[in-house]
């Protein structure tokens, strides 16, 4: 979240509880601990928090860790080329079925 971005949560905090006003230094820690979450989300944290609660919110009511960005279509190419691998490693490997197992056994000198 950029500056500007959370200067807006801030007057929105301010807006919505004007009888709590907001330290620098609070401004600071806010600054510091919200930097890496995504605006709209802590938007719509604000959102909730307003209509549930008469006071000023915590840091980490409206911190939400970040998330990794996922992509299925990657994440199918990764396993197909994962299989593909296993497959080449396995190649020439005979696997003993159960029933043949004791059979070995006996065969080996």
């Amino acid at each position: 979240m950029t500056r500007d971005e959370l200067g807006k949560v801030l007057e929105r905090m301010q807006a919505a509880y004007p009888n709590q006003p907001l330290s620098r230094s609070m401004l600071e820690v806010w600054a510091e601990e919200l930097k890496g979450c995504t605006y709209d989300r802590v938007q719509q944290r604000l959102t909730v928090h307003i209509r549930e609660s008469r006071f000023l919110p915590s840091v980490s009511e409206l911190y939400e860790e970040p998330v990794e960005e996922t992509r299925l279509k990657d994440m199918i190419l990764n396993w197909e080329k994962e299989g593909v691998e296993r497959i080449e490693q396995c190649k020439g490997y005979r696997a003993v079925p159960p029933w043949e197992w004791g059979k070995a056994a006996a065969s080996d000198p």
